[in-house]
């Protein structure tokens, strides 16, 4: 009998393979992470191919865009490798993300950067003059900053693979602060 346990352990198993084969981001392993605990916590002791939407808000699962996307994956992977018949949660539509409800006052965040170490200050310093994305600025290197054209240039970046142009890089425009 596979419990849902079980089958999230081993799609983790699958995702940290396609982690090492850089066939998936790191950053994404962690993102399912979150919502696995949450499943597993919910309905983790059921068998995997019984499992149905009632019998997790029942458990007190919230479905959230996050989860709802998880799960999603999570039954369309268990379908492809036969873990299970049927993804009983394909039809499940997510709801809309959150969205931000207030934006930090100009005052907040000086506090905030005044109240960070020197390294998360400069960090946070980045985040606020370029349109980059936190984990964009965390692995930033100095071949990556063009000085002459005002601008970080990635080379691997969210989406690319997506995109229609198949850019071989992306430009990150710096301001006079930056």
């Amino acid at each position: 009998m596979l419990t849902v346990a079980r089958l999230i352990d081993k799609w983790q198993a699958h995702l940290r393979v396609q982690v090492a084969t850089q066939q998936l981001a790191k950053p994404t392993l962690d993102w399912y992470a979150v919502a696995l605990l949450k499943i597993r916590a919910a309905g983790g002791r059921h068998r995997a191919a019984l499992l149905r939407v009632d019998q997790l808000v029942e458990a007190g699962l919230e479905f959230s865009n996050h989860t709802v996307r998880t799960l999603k994956a999570l039954f369309a992977w268990a379908v492809d490798y036969d873990h299970v018949e049927k993804n009983y949660f394909r039809k499940i539509k997510p709801p809309p993300s959150g969205q931000r409800h207030r934006v930090a006052t100009r005052r907040e965040r000086a506090d905030l950067i005044r109240a960070a170490p020197p390294p998360f200050r400069r960090f946070l310093f980045l985040q606020m003059h370029t349109i980059a994305r936190p984990g964009e600025v965390r692995s930033l290197t100095w071949s990556q900053v063009i000085w002459d054209e005002r601008c970080l240039r990635l080379f691997k970046f969210k989406g690319q693979k997506r995109r229609k142009e198949r850019a071989a890089f992306r430009d990150i425009p710096l301001d006079a602060p930056a």
